[in-house]
């Protein structure tokens, strides 16, 4: 009867890959090194080149506004413009 009830809760686990979301909240330390194939040391200087040049780093686009255009869109908000339109309609 045991048999019966482990054999059928291994059928309803689905296998979840290293793509799955959730693959690093379920997955063995083991399983996870092996999944970013590397171990318990860490990278080997070799592997950090060859990761490098394969993915390169890991690190935003930094995205600059002109200083100009950044001061005038402190002036485009709703706050703003009524103030204005206040100021056209006073006169």
């Amino acid at each position: 009867m045991t048999s019966e009830v482990v054999e059928s809760d291994v059928e309803d686990e689905e296998f979840i890959g290293p793509d799955h979301p959730s693959f690093f909240e379920k997955a063995s330390i083991d399983e996870v090194l092996d999944s970013l194939e590397c171990d318990r040391e860490g990278l080997s200087f070799d592997q950090v080149e060859h990761r490098l040049q394969f993915h390169g780093k890991n690190e935003l686009e930094e995205h600059t506004v002109h200083p100009v255009i950044q001061f005038l869109l402190f002036y485009w908000n709703p706050l703003s413009w009524t103030m204005e339109l206040a100021y056209v309609f006073s006169k």
